[in-house]
């Protein structure tokens, strides 16, 4: 029997459902949902059952005076049935929102209790996460190795789904009488009893790698991909749609896009940022492949050093004669403090409180899934140990000439030692160890990047390597004259490590933070650095 979808309105909310005991293309419809005699639910436990299966419940926002065209107007919450497993109950969860311009959206979750509100938390008791835009096919977004549900990234979580207002009602009521959600007070106008919902069984499922994120850092490519040394740039064109294709078979899977490429990113099931023009709200926060308007904080330690320090320096008689390491690392605080944690993370509240269609209430958070891309490698522990969830990560950023045939000599000269300057595990051990050691200490991740100056023998190497170490972020700079990796070499890098990391799968990323054997001590303020010296001896930084 061909599939008919029911759309049913209540109140301005809507149910795509289907009930229990009907066939895989029924649709059903809830009982009355006027009737507020039905009795309420309790959560039995923290974990498992939320509620009485089929439970339904209509809420509406409690005032219009400031409402902006794509805010939610109403929303039911209904419970589906309870599925058991050796992990433990877990039991169908689903929000449908109605905006009050109409369009509508629902979310489906199997979980365990009612969704937690740290995220890390509600990733380890949800077992399936759908999403349905409208009259569009629903996605169902899965971790490609372990099959787990893959929630949003972005942040926020505790916004996105209802939560109890403090005082208003005991926290262990399944359905309020007041809620907040998305920074607004809604308050429950039925309550009735049907039968238990199910999700839509004509879900795309999205099998997604989280592991292992390859991609370049914009949305062009360079229309001549013939390597320039003359100081000159790339002409750079837009990527069509069959080049978000032929990227998405080499592997690449974070991708940047505007409006008119947004759509093949959802359609290849690529992770991807851009800002404004495809931000919908609120459905975006609620899409597992959305990253945010941008995905990183901008070079701290290179910042700081070359806008702020370096400067300072030139100018500045008195403090070139008193700086020291613990001065130049005060000013790196500060830069850290009040700038890049106060920029970057927050441009999706700046975005969205710009917007007359949308009013964000008490809504605020910071982007979680961002990481930083800093050169300055030993900066990473103190970058990572700053917020619990800001960055996400670190990754390197191989500056200028870096390589293993030119750096290696350099260090070597510099710093007395002897490393064959053809070692180029020994170079990568002596970069990612500061990275490693980081997110061992933080409990984070780490990733490298590749740009167009990195000595080209390295780069294959580089990220297999970085793979095998625990590595999850995989970036190549595709722009900005000789620092732009030609896109021809993206697409073969891309492939190269994807088709190592299919090779090898399962990883223990906990384990491979933890598995050091040599460990390196310096005095306090002694750091490597793999760009001074020559920098120093070219005339490049004041003596």
């Amino acid at each position: 029997m061909k599939r008919r979808n029911v759309l049913k309105t209540l109140g301005g909310s809507f149910a795509l459902l289907k009930p229990a005991g009907a066939g895989a293309s029924a649709m059903m419809q809830p009982s009355d949902p006027t009737s507020e005699d039905q009795p309420t639910s309790s959560i039995a436990t923290s974990q498992g059952a939320i509620g009485q299966p089929g439970q339904t419940a209509l809420y509406r926002h409690e005032s219009s005076t400031t409402f902006g065209s794509s805010m939610v107007s109403t929303f039911t919450l209904a419970l589906g049935d309870i599925e058991k497993s050796p992990s433990g109950d877990h039991q169908w969860i689903c929000l449908s929102a109605t905006k009050a311009n109409g369009e509508q959206f629902q979310v489906f979750l199997l979980s365990a209790g009612y969704p937690p509100l740290a995220l890390k938390a509600a990733r380890s008791r949800t077992r399936r996460y759908l999403l349905q835009e409208g009259s569009l096919p629903a996605r169902e977004y899965r971790n490609a190795l372990t099959g787990k549900a893959v929630l949003p990234s972005l942040g926020g979580w505790e916004y996105l789904m209802p939560r109890p207002v403090a005082g208003a009602d005991a926290p262990a009521e399944a359905f309020p009488v007041e809620v907040r959600y998305l920074g607004h007070r809604y308050a429950r106008e039925s309550l009735s009893q049907g039968a238990p919902l199910l999700p839509l069984s004509d879900a795309k499922v999205m099998m997604l790698r989280t592991d292992v994120l390859i991609g370049q850092v914009t949305n062009r490519r360079q229309r001549d991909e013939t390597r320039r040394y003359d100081g000159s740039d790339y002409d750079y064109v837009l990527l069509t749609h069959d080049d978000y294709r032929q990227m998405a078979r080499a592997g690449i899977n974070f991708v940047n896009v505007n409006a008119e490429q947004l759509p093949w990113a959802e359609e290849l099931g690529l992770f991807y940022w851009g800002s404004r023009a495809v931000l919908k709200y609120p459905e975006s926060l609620y899409r597992s492949l959305y990253v945010g308007p941008t995905f990183l904080l901008d070079e701290p330690g290179a910042i700081t050093r070359y806008h702020v320090l370096i400067p300072r320096l030139l100018k500045d008689e008195a403090f070139r004669k008193s700086i020291s390491p613990q001065a130049a690392f005060e000013i790196f605080q500060t830069y850290f403090a009040t700038e890049a944690l106060k920029q970057n993370p927050f441009e999706l509240m700046r975005e969205l409180a710009t917007r007359p269609d949308v009013n964000l209430g008490d809504m605020y958070f910071a982007q979680e899934n961002i990481f930083s891309w800093d050169s300055f490698e030993a900066t990473a522990a103190y970058q990572l140990s700053q917020d619990p969830h800001v960055p996400v990560a670190f990754v390197f950023e191989p500056t200028g000439r870096i390589g293993t045939r030119r750096t290696l000599p350099e260090m070597d000269m510099t710093y007395g030692v002897e490393i064959r300057p053809d070692d180029i595990q020994a170079f990568t051990s002596i970069l990612f160890g500061f990275l490693r050691g980081a997110t061992r200490l933080t409990d984070k991740t780490w990733g490298a990047s590749i740009y167009g100056q990195t000595q080209q023998e390295d780069t294959f190497w580089w990220p297999t390597h970085a793979y095998d170490l625990g590595a999850t972020r995989f970036l190549v700079w595709n722009y900005d004259h000789l620092a732009a990796v030609p896109y021809g070499e993206v697409l073969a890098l891309a492939r190269h490590l994807s088709t190592y990391a299919k090779m090898h799968p399962k990883r223990d990323l906990a384990e491979l933070i933890r598995s050091a054997e040599v460990a390196s001590c310096c005095r306090p303020a002694i750091t490597w650095d793999t760009h001074t010296s020559a920098r120093a001896r070219s005339g490049a930084l004041p003596n």
